[in-house]
């Protein structure tokens, strides 16, 4: 079920650009407080700073014990630089699978 969430007045940014997917792993980080996604086969980090209801339900299963692999659509709240974390939004999360780790 998709949703236009992120690019709605209820979000908190708009992304600057065209919302894309990924398949990768969500893991909650402690030092920072925040949710990061890796997409499987890069270096890249995407930070999670808002995200749709449907995909806030799934990413409560993530904390310092789980993390959450799944096909991810994003939207990009910054633009995307060699070796920096690029903030996004988190439309949809599609085929979630919780880990233990």
């Amino acid at each position: 079920m998709a949703s236009n969430y992120c690019s709605s007045s209820k979000a908190k940014r708009a992304p600057i650009a065209s919302c894309f997917e990924v398949t990768g792993r969500a893991q909650y980080y402690i030092s920072r407080m925040d949710i990061r996604i890796w997409p499987f086969g890069s270096k890249r980090i995407l930070t999670v700073l808002d995200k749709s209801n449907t995909a806030e339900l799934l990413l409560k299963n993530v904390d310092k014990h789980h993390s959450l692999v799944a096909q991810f659509k994003v939207c990009p709240l910054t633009v995307s630089v060699p070796h920096r974390k690029q903030s996004v939004c988190v439309e949809n999360i599609r085929k979630p699978q919780v880990e233990k780790h």
